[in-house]
């Protein structure tokens, strides 16, 4: 008696993001927050993912790897927690 693969219920705790995923779920706001006629892709691409908008000479560039590290970390973060388009998956009717 086997059953079918679709009565299957799997208890499994969802997996962490990837960090393709969260890469593109944070250019996915910047693009969205960008103002019209603005490809923020093509205009921030000299910048690293949380640095945008931080000037070459500041301070923060002179510091040692692991601080910008975590510098980036946490604005990348606060990004994504304050996204104003995050999509509400109870809501959607198809969810994989």
């Amino acid at each position: 008696m086997n059953k079918d693969a679709s009565d299957k219920v799997y208890d499994l705790p969802k997996k962490p993001l990837s960090a393709y995923n969260l890469f593109f779920q944070y250019h996915r706001i910047k693009i969205l927050q960008a103002p019209e006629g603005r490809d923020p892709i093509v205009d921030d691409s000299d910048g690293l993912p949380g640095l945008e908008g931080v000037d070459p000479s500041s301070p923060l560039l002179s510091k040692p790897e692991a601080e910008i590290r975590k510098y980036r970390k946490e604005v990348i973060d606060r990004a994504l927690k304050e996204n104003p388009f995050r999509i509400n998956n109870e809501k959607r009717s198809h969810v994989k």
